[in-house]
């Protein structure tokens, strides 16, 4: 989770650096990016230049992966537990 926290708000850095006339406040490019990372994309906030659009691609990009990826992650930590670890004696 600290992953796309730390994500979001990157992209939403750089986001307001690519499109300052889009995104005129951090917080614009913050609501921009939680939607992006998200999937959720309400499109109130599209970014308008080739260089905010390829930006955009690759944050949704990131984001559709990061799903599964913390899915299989929580996942398997439950199953370790489960089955206990390798460092569990018994």
């Amino acid at each position: 989770m600290v992953l796309a926290v730390v994500f979001t708000l990157a992209s939403a850095a750089l986001m307001r650096l690519v499109e300052p006339k889009t995104y005129h406040t951090y917080g614009q490019a913050c609501w921009w990016a939680v939607q992006t990372v998200s999937t959720v994309g309400y499109g109130d906030n599209v970014p308008v230049t080739d260089a905010g659009r390829f930006l955009a691609t690759a944050v949704m990009i990131f984001g559709i992966a990061l799903i599964p990826a913390t899915t299989s992650l929580v996942v398997a930590v439950f199953i370790n537990q489960q089955l206990g670890g390798p460092g569990d004696q018994e």
